[in-house]
């Protein structure tokens, strides 16, 4: 999940009847992000998208037990290969 904040006056799509929304003020939510770079979030039981270039978000946080689920779920990754994700996703701690 993405934190995304989402200012006054942009436009998003409301995927109940593929109309676009213009937002009359700020919206602070969690979002998923979908293959193609895109965020889909729900309000009061409707769900809308919106570009990730319109909005500002923050990535989540690294999260062991998710990566490595992630990781049995592909039979291609091998030990030392699923080491280097962790390494990559965990990054540096100073």
């Amino acid at each position: 999940m993405y934190e995304i904040h989402i200012p006054a006056g942009v436009k998003v799509l409301r995927e109940k009847g593929n109309k676009m929304v213009t937002l009359s003020g700020d919206v602070y939510v969690e979002a998923n992000r979908e293959a193609d770079g895109a965020f889909v979030y729900t309000v009061d039981g409707n769900r809308y998208c919106c570009s990730a270039g319109c909005c500002n978000w923050t990535a989540p946080k690294y999260n062991k037990e998710a990566v490595d689920k992630a990781i049995k779920r592909d039979p291609r990754i091998k030990g030392h290969e699923a080491k280097l994700i962790h390494r990559l996703l965990k990054g540096r701690a100073r």
